[in-house]
């Protein structure tokens, strides 16, 4: 019996198309989406992964749920519909809209018990109609038993073998083709807090719902609350934000153990031109513009696009005040270090041989 007999038969018997040669399938190439920050842009090279789940986790004050915001309002920016499952009862309306998010295409959810959460994410991207689904957090995902039974019951490791269930169901869920053929392109982001673990000789650091959710992620990063951004001295100090600094503990889709930082503006004060949810994206431009030789620099001047300016600020307003430009370097710094990943990895391989 020949391989194409073989095939035939599996495709008669379990559906059209359950078995295809790599060669003819052509959806399987990793789409991104763009996050909306540059940095984070830079180390996935291009964005978030359609059709996988992420894990974004960190201690408190680590802008968890304000980075999933800004992801989301980048998703909807590109024409996605976005589900939100808050399961901390935290969703903040006028915080939202300050990260950009358009709350006409934002379908929200706050479910009572874990069980619920579980279903409702299930059906949302089963249905192949969201281009984001984010589950706000893990760690506040509470088993119907937790809430019925006396709090001096002790249930041990219901919350894991639920949230394990989840991601089995959306491994299902993410893999069932949808009309026509077409795979499921949604992205779930799964937010998560970071614990303490109990023992001299375990890693001091854990996340709440077991291990499954660390395999069953394609990216998981991890976040840490950076220096705050202040302007004025001494008694007139104000703090118009923080620095986030994030890290890729693992990755199936771009280079593993990448980390980068960002600026993020908290609050509106119209002297620093500071505005709430404001991420500094023109500073990670410039530091790789430098890199590539995209904008020379000498000492405190600038030499871009064949015009010299002094101060890097200075240089910020020249690049706001010209978008064309802006969108032209970030193009070319993208490009350049997809090949620069390339020809690192070629030459390691070389070395080996």
């Amino acid at each position: 019996m020949s391989i194409n007999s073989v095939v035939d038969r599996i495709n008669k018997r379990f559906g059209n198309g359950t078995i295809m040669k790599m060669g003819e399938v052509k959806w399987l190439v990793l789409n991104k989406v763009s996050t909306g920050i540059f940095a984070l842009d830079v180390e996935l090279l291009g964005g978030m992964p359609q059709g996988r789940m992420i894990e974004i986790y960190g201690k408190e004050d680590s802008c968890k749920t304000s980075m999933a915001l800004l992801i989301a309002a980048n998703y909807q920016r590109k024409g996605y519909e976005v589900g939100w499952i808050d399961a901390e009862g935290a969703y903040d309306s006028k915080w939202c809209k300050k990260l950009g998010v358009d709350e006409s295409k934002l379908e929200l959810s706050q479910p009572e018990y874990g069980e619920k959460i579980v279903d409702i994410i299930d059906a949302m991207v089963r249905s192949g109609e969201f281009g984001l689904v984010v589950l706000d957090s893990i760690a506040a995902t509470s088993p119907m038993v937790e809430q019925e039974s006396s709090a001096e019951n002790q249930q041990m490791g219901v919350s894991a073998r639920l949230i394990n269930k989840m991601i089995r169901k959306l491994h299902s869920a993410l893999n069932t083709r949808r009309p026509g053929g077409k795979p499921n392109m949604t992205t779930v982001i799964l937010i998560n807090q970071l614990r303490a673990t109990i023992g001299p000789y375990q890693n001091p650091e854990t996340t709440p719902g077991g291990m499954g959710k660390n395999f069953g992620c394609s990216l998981r990063l991890k976040l840490k609350r950076g220096d705050y951004l202040k302007y004025g001295k001494g008694d007139k100090e104000i703090v118009l934000g923080q620095g986030v600094k994030f890290y890729v503990e693992k990755s199936k889709v771009s280079p593993v153990r990448a980390r980068g930082s960002f600026d993020f503006y908290t609050r509106d004060f119209e002297p620093a031109n500071s505005r709430a949810g404001k991420v500094d994206n023109i500073s990670t431009v410039i530091k790789y513009g430098i890199i590539f030789d995209m904008i020379e620099q000498a000492g405190g001047w600038f030499k871009i696009n064949g015009k010299r300016i002094q101060g890097e600020d200075s240089l910020k307003l020249y690049l706001v005040s010209r978008p064309k430009l802006l969108k032209k370097i970030r193009k070319q710094i993208m490009k350049q270090l997809k090949q620069e990943k390339k020809t690192s990895l070629k030459d390691k391989l070389k070395k080996l041989d």
